[in-house]
Parts: structure tokens; C-alpha cells; sequence
């Protein structure tokens, strides 16, 4: 199986799986795997299989061939009939390799269960892990961007990507570009430039406090006269949120919180002259549509979870050397001191200083 250099041959592999049992923007961070292997593998089928509510960031993609879908929500006998299902759906495939990009339990039984031949993962340190793979992966765990991770799995196999060629990428499909052209054109924005801020995540310790965001809103509008469309998720954290940063607003905002699907949010981002927001999956959107972000980092790190690509800004702040702590808020308290006390100026002169950048661009 493994030809020069410990690689494998590559050249009989018709179809090979991509596991990827992780959130929404992780999966948009794996994008680059698949464009490698449909560019380094000549007529290649290349499947994902993914958690349920991530497979928007692989749909439409090109490189991306089929996406099968996993129900982790499933509980008891619902969840032995989906993973059975699964597995009689990948055995059946045929596959010749399988790349498992994440390390839980369930991802190496899918890789060996698949009955590929090539069998790329990072194995766990017991036997049944030894076994599953056998061209194991050393990953990093932290000091090196998930992109960057991801590859690690395609180098092993004698895959290099040029730098060129590893962006992300997000295809949001015509009726989420129409849906959006249609919002946008109802607040006047359709073919003029706007800014888009998303002050919420999935974990809110990442967030800036809702008056900071509504007096960073106001300061765009009224200074610079960019037009602001306000965005988040539809969890109700997020807009009980957002409804505390609009009481702080002195402007008034194009609000879209909660109205948009992860394509309409995508396509809307697309159109920005500038993201605004914090370490969270439409950020990365943002990277992978080619839209400038300005993000805000607290407790995660930067260096591996930053906008990918150039042209983006991280902010953090200077005055706390517990600067990235990787904890869920300072002692473990949802509130992050280091993003709190984040003065509202120091953003705004990063934001004016991309939006003065990113002047020429226009949405169209």
C-alpha cells in the first residue's frame, strides 16, 4: 500500500470519504482538503460525512461530491438505527481512502468501518486507534491554524498544497443569493456598500458587551456614514442580545437578526464591504467569501482560529497578559475580562482603518 517516501499510490483512488464531526465553522475549515484532493487526484469522487447542521458549509461546492449527514441528536434505539444506517451507507460506497479530520471515537470507527484501504487520521493511543489508521497523523493541538491542521492529514499522504490553492471557500446557491439581493434591496442597500456586524456566537464568552457594540454601530454611521446590517443566529441568546444592544443604539440599523439561513447570512456577507464580529463561524464565512473581517479575540486563540487568508484585522487587547487563557470566561464565569474592558476607539480606528482599505470595493 505505501509507495515511495511511506506515501500510498494515489493513483487507483476513485472515491474517498472526509469525516468531519465538528460545528459549523470547522467544517467551513476544511474546505481546502477537498479542493486538494479533487486537484491532486485526477476524476476523484470526494464525499463528506458531517454532524447534522453543518453540511450548509459543503453544500453546492464543487469539490465536494455528496454529503452525508450524521444525527448526533439521536438518543437510544434512534441512534443505533442512524449510525447503522450510516455505516451500511459507507460500506456500500466502495470508498478507497477515507480522511478522518477529527479524532473522536466515532470518526475512526467510520474510517474502518468504510473498508477503505487508505486510512489517513490521528489515532489514539490505544490499540484499536493504532489500527483504524495506517497512515497515522501527528496534529498539532494548538500554535497552528485549523486549516493548516487539516492539510497536516494530506501531507501525510504525500499532498502538498501550494499556498495559493489552500483558501476556504462557501457557495451559498442562487435562491439564498436572491433571498438576500431581495432583503437587501427592501433597506435600500442592494448595489450600495454597507458594513455587516454579527456580535454574537455560539459561545458567548467570545462576545463584547452590547453597549460597546451599539456605540461602535453608531460611531460607523454617524462618522463615517457606512450603512450597518445587523445579524445574528436565531437562538434566543442571541436575540435577547441583540435586542439589548438595539436599546443602546442612537442610529438606526438594517436588522436581519434571526431572519437568515447560513446561505441567505452567507450571500449577505458577501456583498459587505466589511465583517464585523467575533471568533465565530460567520466569520469565517466572511474569509471564505472574500469579505475584509475586523474580529475580535478574547480567551481563544488567534493563531488558530483567526480569519483565514490576508486582508483581515484581529483585535485583542494589550492589557491583560492572561491573553489567549483558552477558558470558557475569566475562572470559568462565561465573562471574558479581556474583551469587556476592549475599548470602544481601539476598535473603531481598526474598523476605519479597514473600511478606508476596502473603499474601492463595492457590492454588486
Amino acid at each position: 500500500m505505501k509507495a515511495n517516501g511511506g506515501y500510498p499510490d494515489l493513483t487507483k483512488v476513485r472515491r474517498a470519504l472526509v469525516i468531519v464531526f465538528k460545528n459549523i465553522g470547522d467544517v467551513l475549515l476544511t474546505t481546502p482538503v477537498f479542493s486538494a484532493l479533487k486537484r491532486s487526484i485526477a476524476g476523484v469522487e470526494v464525499d463528506a460525512l458531517v454532524n447534522r447542521g453543518t453540511e450548509e458549509m459543503l453544500t453546492f461546492n464543487p469539490d465536494v461530491d455528496r454529503v452525508l449527514v450524521y444525527n448526533r441528536k439521536t438518543r437510544g434505539l434512534g441512534r443505533l438505527k442512524e449510525e447503522l444506517r450510516l455505516v451500511k451507507e459507507v460500506r456500500g460506497a466502495g470508498y478507497d481512502m477515507a480522511v478522518a479530520l477529527t479524532s473522536g471515537d466515532r470518526s475512526r470507527n467510520f474510517a474502518l468501518l468504510s473498508g477503505a484501504g487508505i486510512r489517513v487520521g490521528a489515532p489514539k493511543k490505544n490499540l484499536l486507534g493504532q489500527l483504524s489508521f495506517n497512515f497515522p497523523v501527528t496534529m498539532a493541538s494548538s500554535g497552528k491554524h485549523y486549516v493548516e491542521r487539516n492539510l497536516d492529514c494530506l501531507r501525510r499522504i504525500g499532498i502538498f498544497p501550494e499556498r495559493q490553492h489552500r483558501s476556504t471557500s462557501f457557495f451559498e446557491g442562487s435562491e439564498a443569493a436572491e433571498k438576500a439581493r431581495g432583503l437587501l434591496a427592501g433597506a435600500n442597500l442592494d448595489g450600495r456598500p454597507y458594513m455587516v456586524v454579527h456580535p454574537t456566537s455560539r459561545w458567548m464568552f467570545k462576545s463584547w458587551p452590547p453597549e460597546k457594540n451599539a456605540a461602535l454601530i453608531d460611531l460607523v454611521q454617524r462618522e463615517l456614514g457606512m450603512p450597518v446590517v445587523l445579524t445574528s443566529g436565531p437562538e434566543a441568546f442571541e436575540i435577547s442580545y441583540v435586542a439589548q444592544l438595539k436599546s443602546r443604539l442612537t442610529t438606526d440599523v438594517t436588522d436581519f437578526t434571526g431572519k437568515l439561513s447560513l446561505k441567505e447570512l452567507g450571500a449577505v456577507i458577501r456583498k459587505a464591504v466589511l465583517f464585523f464580529g467575533v471568533d465565530s463561524a460567520p466569520m469565517h464565512i466572511s474569509a471564505a467569501v472574500g469579505t475584509p473581517a475586523v474580529a475580535l479575540f478574547g480567551p481563544s486563540f488567534a493563531v488558530d482560529w483567526a480569519p483565514w487568508g490576508d486582508g483581515h484585522r484581529v483585535v485583542t487587547s494589550d492589557r491583560h497578559s492572561c491573553v489567549p487563557c483558552g477558558k470558557d470566561g475569566c475562572g470559568g464565569g462565561k465573562v471574558s475580562d479581556c474583551l469587556v474592558e476592549l475599548d470602544v476607539r481601539t476598535v473603531y480606528d481598526a474598523v476605519r482603518e479597514m473600511l478606508g482599505k476596502s473603499s474601492h470595493r463595492r457590492s454588486i
